[in-house]
């Protein structure tokens, strides 16, 4: 949505009572797609419906689709691309008038002709192009009128002569060739009229004479109206005339005559056509354009707006096309070209604007009428009121008694009108409007207050006006009705429809007064027959295509169409029940809007366009934007059927209307033309059936095609069959061009077919034969005289195909081989395995008897056999009695030593054979090279003399090459996980380190706690004492000494310690405290592992600090259990708690004295251990009060992650 302020109100979009009922939406065609300039100078239609537009730069043909643009600078024939007038003759040419008055004709196939128009070596200047009654255009010159006839055929030549030209005098108009025309006028097929300053000349051209002369000073000609009036403009007296060339009479038809906003006509017309009978559209300087009804005395102004885009492009109006599809193009200077479809069935009404300077271009949810003038429409921000005679808006806003604004800026979700003719909205959080047509609030109705005027849901999500007149509302809760007299609500609380309180009701339909559907949120629809108290629910269980509901409908049958997510159910009132999907013909699966018409068709719409049902025969047709619907589709629940059957909808962007009967009946047609050839030797433009005659050598032909057609369409579906080749058509979308390549000999027909839905198909209006011709090669002469000659050539050119065919079998088979070893070799990251596996390959794919790799030992500077196949492998990946040869020793060292491969036809000639098992006869020997370093050597023998041959050299060489590549990436891998494995190895010392750094830190820490307590016992005489203490702690520290160099020890391990621990220390302090250590039953203490003495640090602050400053009972508790992954150790005291055990430190001054190490070794140890393990461990203590907040002692929770 988008607000806009408005300068001058006179520019607003109307409707038109007599142009189809509608407003006009313009479409554009400027540079931004592709027009070559934006000064359009003259327009005209072909007879196949494209629009030759001349301008100032350059020549354009638009088709609806693309622009084609001619320049002069390509089209020399052209001559000038400053274009002044444009016309089309019966033989489908288009004449060209350029600025400097050459003219140009090109003919039905589109190749420019020049006409070099001169006498006796001067130039004739055409000065305009004139039609005749036959449809012949005549050349005003400044020598004369010159006629080319339909029979004059234009030679392949680019320039015609002032010869091919038939003179053609006129009588009495020599006096009249030097004058200087302001207009050259079209009357009628007989007549021009040329038009100066002073006056207006009447020339019969089928009489060929002057008839008359009219001196009417200062008048523009806009168009000839019935019999002999003329439509004219008088610049001097600033108005438009009527004049009687018969009578003289002069009318003025525009006096006292206002527009739709009531504004006197006080514009400069340039130029008018009749646009139908009684009607005429005329063009203005500054004004736009005007439609003016000469029956009905009306006249309607379009003009530019630039927060409309659909308004007309440009105020400066010059010239108008009207093609015979009823297309009318306006020239827009200086923004190219606006034009409209005066029979468009569908109206738009896309911006809303109001006298003050308003404006709303959003989407619409709600709609109202009941005199199809003034209509009442929700908004997404608000309510208004929209005059569809005038197009001026109200934008509806009203007070409660609170002064509260009402509506706010919000969703405006359903309208209806009452019979009292009250206008009732529905808002997203306001409640319920009602208002009358003075605009004035009745009453406000919501859901507090009163109950019997409150509504039951906090918002009404649809109204309805039912059969007993009351308006019913349906929403969150439920349902209810509202006495539009009274206002009182009706709750039906001691009625069957008191069952849907619990529910969201979205939609309510009638059919008649006793029965009512009703669809809740996604829960389906439910018929609830009111007479007799009965219900009946249908989700996707009963039938339904889908639970989520649309919309709903019901036809005169009483039949009840459902309109969902996933198309449309109807449930006809015999019982059964139907869908219909996209499948079945639907645009797409969503059923959003249902509307019945008064042939009881139902319309279902969605945010493609529409499908029109009919039940009679269950036939079902679609209307998209090919039928002039929003390219935006229809908003869901936005529909409306006024008193006079018209349909509105509306959009994303504004609303439609149109009545369904012109739409259904509306017949759409496409000018579709195959336009154009291309070959090697040939590139014609085409414009009917037509055929060419192809040489042998021509074979890969192009056919280009396209649709002349101005509407907006989303796609053009095409088909096309080439008889003789194409067994079927072939479908495109969107695709305007197919080629054919090597076509064979003989003769095609080429065919194409166009759709805008993909069901009803329409032909080209023209075919393409082709002719092929047979190569010469197949004509019979050539076969006799070639007899001879081919027995002669038989044997040689058998003989040299048997070659070149074993020489393309071996390079295929070379290829194969290569491309196998290649694969083969690059799958191994294992040096050995792919050794062995190359030396077998070579077996199998090259047919040797044996081979052998060598790899390059070069500490030693030896080759040590590390793969064979042959005899001495018989088993695999084993070698009897491998050899190794030094480098630069035998035919195999040298090999290695001088990096070049060689192959010995006869070993008995080669000194430096070595003889491994046996001697054999051949030997070919191929390095393993990569970047100068040698890996290796591939190495075969053969019982026969002279058996490789100069390709296995080659696959073999090509083998090496891959292998030494294969093993410099295996090798380099390997460096690569060495390293990684050092890496690794350094990282897990470190960590074992740190966590034996941290165990020495522990054990000192303990022991020098316990030798402090012995200590003390001395100090104080407790020799009994010490001796039981010294007895255990010499156990404990045995224990200690035991497991002080582990990592971690048994569960069972660390209880024991435990124990004695305690024990120790309630030994020391005279039994001051009770303890308790426990264990789950389920955990096997021997198996899981804890560190070493990780508990033992946190009982002791429990008990030191934690216990010993108590006064009174001192408890301790100790516990393990098991929590699945990690066992949880809990020390639990009820001492002082930490706040009162840190304040004694600090006032005892121990808190400078000493800093414990214990808690802070045993979290670095937790750590640790999470760091080597990848566990979690955790620690948490917490202190316990109650619930004045008076410490009863601290809970420490330690999470040990298992380890086994």
């Amino acid at each position: 949505m988008v607000k806009i302020l408005i300068l001058h109100v006179s520019f607003l979009l109307f409707w038109l009572p007599f142009y189809g009922q509608s407003n006009i939406s313009f479409r554009y065609l400027n540079t931004a797609n592709g027009l070559s300039y934006l000064g359009v100078v003259d327009m005209c239609t072909d007879q196949k419906g494209n629009l030759w537009i001349g301008t100032g730069n350059g020549l354009n043909m638009y088709n609806g689709r693309t622009v084609e643009k001619y320049f002069a600078s390509e089209y020399p024939a052209l001559q000038n691309s400053n274009i002044v007038h444009v016309a089309c003759d019966s033989n489908n040419r288009i004449w060209v008038l350029t600025a400097n008055g050459n003219l140009t004709i090109i003919d039905e196939k589109r190749k420019f002709h020049r006409a070099g128009l001169y006498d006796q070596g001067d130039f004739v200047k055409t000065r305009w192009i004139l039609e005749s009654q036959q449809g012949q255009l005549l050349l005003l010159t400044s020598k004369g009128h010159y006629l080319l006839t339909a029979e004059t055929i234009l030679t392949e030549l680019d320039s015609l002569t002032l010869d091919q030209f038939t003179y053609l005098p006129i009588q009495g108009f020599d006096s009249l060739h030097q004058m200087f025309y302001k207009q050259v006028f079209f009357y009628d097929d007989d007549h021009y009229l040329f038009v100066t300053e002073d006056a207006f000349y009447k020339v019969n051209y089928t009489t060929r004479q002057f008839e008359n002369k009219y001196e009417i000073p200062h008048c523009t000609l806009l168009t000839k109206m019935n019999g002999d009036s003329l439509l004219v403009f008088d610049r001097e007296a600033g108005e438009v005339k009527i004049i009687d060339l018969v009578t003289s009479t002069v009318t003025y038809p525009f006096r006292l005559l206002k527009d739709q906003f009531h504004f006197p006509i006080n514009a400069t017309f340039t130029f008018a056509e009749k646009l139908k009978e009684n009607q005429y559209i005329l063009t203005s300087r500054q004004n736009g354009i005007y439609i003016y009804d000469h029956l009905a005395r009306k006249i309607y102004n379009h003009s530019h707006h630039f927060a409309d885009p659909s308004s007309i492009s440009a105020n400066a109006t010059t010239t108008l096309e009207i093609n015979p599809s009823g297309w009318v193009f306006i020239t827009c200077n200086p923004a190219g070209i606006s034009y409209f479809n005066s029979r468009e069935i569908v109206s738009n009404q896309d911006v809303f604007l109001d006298q003050h300077g308003a404006g709303y271009d959003g989407y619409v949810a709600g709609i109202a009428t009941t005199d199809n003038q003034t209509y009442y429409i929700g908004t997404g921000e608000g309510l208004l009121e929209w005059n569809r005679n005038t197009n001026i808006t109200q934008f509806l806003h009203f007070k409660d008694k609170a002064g509260l604004l009402l509506p706010t800026e919000q969703e405006i979700i359903s309208i209806v009108i009452d019979k009292r003719e009250h206008i009732w909205a529905t808002t997203m959080t306001q409640g319920i409007i009602v208002f009358d047509k003075q605009r004035k609030l009745v009453r406000h109705i919501t859901n507090s207050g009163n109950k019997k005027y409150a509504l039951k849901m906090e918002r009404a999500n649809r109204l309805v006006v039912g059969p007993d007149d009351y308006v019913w509302a349906c929403g969150k809760n439920g349902l209810c009705r509202i006495n539009p007299a009274t206002f009182e609500i009706d709750y039906f609380e001691q009625n069957i429809l008191s069952s849907f309180d619990s529910m969201y009701c979205t939609l309510l339909e009638f059919t008649d007064k006793d029965n009512l559907w009703i669809a809740t949120s996604a829960g389906g629809v439910t018929h609830c027959n009111l007479a007799t108290n009965e219900i009946h629910r249908f989700t996707t269980k009963e039938g339904l295509i889908h639970n989520g509901i649309f919309s709903l409908g019901s036809d005169y049958n009483k039949n009840m169409y459902v309109g969902t997510r996933a198309g449309l159910t109807i449930l006809f009132a015999n019982g059964k029940i139907k869908s219909l999907t996209q499948q079945d013909g639907l645009l797409m699966n969503r059923a959003e809007g249902l509307i019945l018409d008064k042939h009881n068709r139902m319309w279902i719409g969605n945010d493609i366009g529409l499908a029109c049902y009919t039940p009679e025969d269950s036939s079902l047709i679609t209307f998209d934007t090919r039928h002039g619907l929003s390219i935006y589709g229809f908003r869901v629940g936005s529909y409306f059927k006024t008193p006079t059957g018209e349909f509105v909808f509306g959009t994303p962007r504004g609303i439609q209307y149109f009545d369904p009967d012109s739409l259904f009946n509306k017949k759409i047609s496409f000018t579709t033309l195959i336009h154009k050839i291309e070959t090697t030797n040939i590139v014609s433009n085409i414009s009917k059936t037509d055929t060419f005659h192809l040489s042998s050598s021509d074979r890969q032909v192009t056919f280009h095609f396209s649709t002349i057609d101005f509407s907006p369409q989303v796609r053009t579906y095409y088909k096309y069959r080439l008889s003789g080749i194409d067994p079927d058509w072939i479908s495109l979308v969107d695709q305007n061009a197919v080629r054919y390549n090597s076509l064979p000999s003989g003769r095609y027909v080429f065919q194409v077919m166009v759709s805008n839905d993909k069901q009803h198909w329409q032909d080209a209006e023209n075919k393409v034969v082709i002719y092929i011709a047979a190569p010469f090669y197949n004509a019979w002469w050539f076969r006799f005289t070639m007899l001879g000659l081919v027995s002669l050539l038989t044997w040689a050119v058998i003989n040299r195909n048997r070659n070149k065919q074993q020489e393309q079998r071996e390079q295929l088979e070379t290829e194969v081989v290569i491309h196998y070893f290649a694969s083969q070799i690059n799958r191994h990251k294992n040096e050995n395995e792919m050794l062995w596996d190359v030396a077998k390959n070579c077996i199998s794919k090259l047919n040797l008897e044996e081979c052998v790799i060598y790899m390059l030992d070069t500490s030693r500077n030896v080759l040590i056999q590390k793969a064979a196949y042959g005899p001495k492998n018989p088993k695999e990946q084993t070698i009897l009695q491998p050899i190794e040869i030094p480098l630069g020793q035998g035919i195999t060292g040298a090999v290695a030593q001088t990096q070049k491969a060689e192959n010995i036809g006869n070993t008995e000639r080669d000194s430096r054979y070595i003889v491994d098992d046996h001697r054999r006869f051949s030997e070919i020997a191929v390095p393993i090279v990569m970047d100068g370093q040698v890996f290796g050597v591939i190495d075969s023998e053969h019982s026969e003399k002279n058996f490789f041959t100069q390709k296995h050299m080659n696959l073999l060489t090509t083998i090496a090459l891959l292998s030494a590549n294969q093993l410099q990436r295996i090798r380099a891998e390997e460096e690569k996980q060495k390293a990684q494995i050092e890496v690794l190895q350094n990282k897990q010392k470190a960590t074992e380190s740190r966590l034996q750094s941290l165990r020495l830190q522990m054990n000192p820490h303990f022991l020098f706690n316990a030798l402090n307590s012995i200590q003390q016992m001395i100090l104080a005489n407790e020799e009994m004492v010490a001796t039981k203490y010294l007895s255990r702690f010499s156990k404990l520290l045995r224990s200690i000494l035991i497991h002080s160099d582990k990592e971690s020890i048994s569960l069972r391990e660390e209880l024991d310690i435990l124990k004695l621990y305690v024990e120790l220390e309630s030994v020391r302090f005279k039994e001051a405290f009770s303890y308790t250590i426990e264990c789950d039953e389920d955990i096997d203490t021997d198996e899981v592992k804890i560190p070493t003495l990780l508990i033992q640090p946190f009982v002791e602050n429990a008990i030191w600090h934690g216990l010993m400053h108590k006064e009174g009972m001192r408890q301790l508790k100790i516990s393990f259990t098991d929590k699945d992954d990690h066992v949880q150790c809990i020390i639990e005291d009820n001492g002082i708690g930490r706040q009162a055990a840190r304040e004694m430190k600090i006032t005892s001054g121990q808190d400078k004295k000493h800093t414990s190490k214990g808690i802070a070794v045993s979290l670095e140890r937790l750590k640790a251990m999470h760091k080597s393990g990848g566990a979690t461990g955790s620690l948490e203590i917490i202190d316990m009060t109650d619930a004045d907040g008076v410490a009863l002692g601290t809970r420490v929770e330690i999470n040990l992650p298992i380890q086994n």
